[in-house]
C-alpha cells in the first residue's frame, strides 16, 4: 500500500481482485449485447436469464412527420424474441409472454387506442373532455 493510498482504495483493489476471480466476465470475455448470456433462446426453458435479441435494440426513433402523431412505428423494436424462459413461458403458472398474448384483448391486429374504451357514461356524468 502506498503512503498516498487510502485504506478504502486499498480494500477496494483487494476486493476487485477477489471478484474478478469469481466473475464469469472479464477483460477477455466481456459481457455485451452479443454475449451468449445476454441472448435469448426461446427453445431453452432452462435458460431463465438473458434479455437480448441480438438485434442491437431499437436505438432511437426517427420522427416521420408524414404520419399522424398517434401512430408509432414498432418495426425496429424486437419484442418477440427477447427474454428468458420466465419472460416467455412464465413461472409457476404466472405470467409469461405466451400466456399473456392469449388473454390480452389488444395486440398488433387490435391495437389499444382512443376508441378502445367507451367513456360516454363518464362524459354524461360531467367528466371533462379536452377538445383540442
Amino acid at each position: 500500500m502506498s503512503k498516498k493510498q487510502s485504506a478504502l482504495e486499498s480494500k477496494g483493489i483487494t476486493k476487485r481482485h477477489e471478484e474478478l476471480v469469481r466473475s464469469d466476465y472479464n477483460i477477455n470475455d466481456a459481457y455485451s449485447e452479443s454475449h451468449e448470456d445476454a441472448l435469448s433462446n426461446p427453445e431453452d426453458t432452462t435458460k431463465i436469464l438473458g434479455k437480448g435479441t441480438g438485434s442491437g435494440g431499437h436505438q432511437h426513433s426517427i420522427p416521420d412527420f408524414s404520419k399522424p402523431s398517434t401512430l408509432y412505428n414498432y418495426s425496429n423494436i424486437d419484442t418477440s424474441n427477447g427474454g428468458g424462459a420466465y419472460d416467455i413461458y412464465g413461472r409457476n403458472e404466472q405470467g409469461g409472454r405466451n400466456r399473456l398474448l392469449k388473454i390480452n384483448l389488444y395486440n398488433k391486429d387490435n391495437a389499444y387506442g382512443h376508441n378502445s374504451v367507451d367513456t360516454s357514461a363518464n362524459i354524461e356524468d360531467g367528466q371533462y373532455v379536452f377538445k383540442g
